[in-house]
This record gives structure tokens, sequence and C-alpha cells, in this order.
């Protein structure tokens, strides 16, 4: 198993079949190495993100698996957008990839060889409600400790999240598998 990011410095780990590496993706060139790549919530901080989709296509082996997790373009807030300014400054400051839609993405991956195995949306309304809480109860250390109180109640509205299938929602989900 190979890990890569490119800002964290990994510290050294002495397992067998486990590296970590500080790693520029659109510097990979990597071929058929892989049989299974997953990207969570990456590829919308990289400018030209279908490059890099470009070379993790090219390092799966044929039949391997591409797992992507990423914002959509269509995000949608529930609570009130005045209680989200800085974080949401945060996030445009930051998400300077493209986005795209589920069915955009799903689009260009089948374009581009992989066959689409599953997709779906999450972060659902439940879902990015419990994200919203979250987010408004990690602004200073006394709401955090509130926020720790409320953990159990968010995990559940978690677990909901994940046990209805959703038809909208913030985020997607899609695996595909490199055609050959």
């Amino acid at each position: 198993v190979k890990a890569y990011d490119s800002k964290i410095n990994f510290p050294h780990i002495n397992l067998k079949n486990l590296f970590f590496e500080s790693r520029d993706l659109s510097l990979i060139e990597d071929r058929e190495q892989y049989d299974f790549i997953y990207s969570i919530d990456v590829l919308e901080h990289i400018p030209q993100n279908l490059k890099i989709i470009e070379k993790l296509y090219n390092a799966l082996k044929p039949n391997g698996y591409f797992y992507l997790h990423m914002p959509s373009k269509f995000e949608k807030w529930i609570l009130p957008n005045k209680l989200f300014l800085n974080f949401r400054k945060t996030l445009r400051d930051n998400h300077i990839g493209e986005h795209y839609s589920l069915n955009e993405l799903e689009q260009i991956l089948s374009g581009m060889n992989f066959n689409i195995v599953y997709a779906c949306y999450t972060f659902g309304k439940i879902g990015k409600l419990a994200q919203e809480i979250d987010i408004l109860f990690s602004k200073n250390n006394f709401l955090k400790f509130i926020r720790l109180l409320l953990m159990p109640f968010l995990k559940i509205m978690g677990i909901i999240e994940v046990m209805i299938t959703q038809t909208t929602g913030c985020n997607y989900l899609i695996i595909c598998k490199k055609y050959r």
C-alpha cells in the first residue's frame, strides 16, 4: 500500500507493505502498477484535476478499481449562509480544482475507458445538516465541548444518511473499473 500527500512529511513507519510518500500527483508517471486507487476529497484541491485522473487511470493495472469521492459543483447549505462565511471562504480558497456534477464526471470517466461500477450522492440533507452542526460547534473551546457532547447524535445522523439512498447531495462517490 502506498499513500501519497503533497504537503505532509510522513514519519518513518517500518511496516512491511505500507509506504508513505510526499508526492505531487501531477508528477506521477506510474504505469499499470496498482490494483486499487482511492481519492477522498482530494481532487477539488487540484487545478486541472482531469489530468490527475488520467494519470491515476494509467497507474491502474488492467481491471483495477478507482474509488473517488469529492464535492459536487452544486453545494447547498441548509442553515443560513451567514453562519458559515469564514468556512465558505476557506473552501473557496482551498477548493481551487474543477468541480463537476455527478452526471458530468460519470461521462468523463466513461470517456476515459472507465466502467462505472457504482455512483451515488453523499451528504444529502441529513448528512449535510450533521456536517453543518459539526462545523458550527468547532469554532472555539466552549463550542468544541458541546460538539463533543453532540458527537453521538451526529454519528447517528451519519449512519441514517448512509442507510438512505440519496437522490441529491453535496458530494458524490464513484467506483469505477479500468477497461482492458
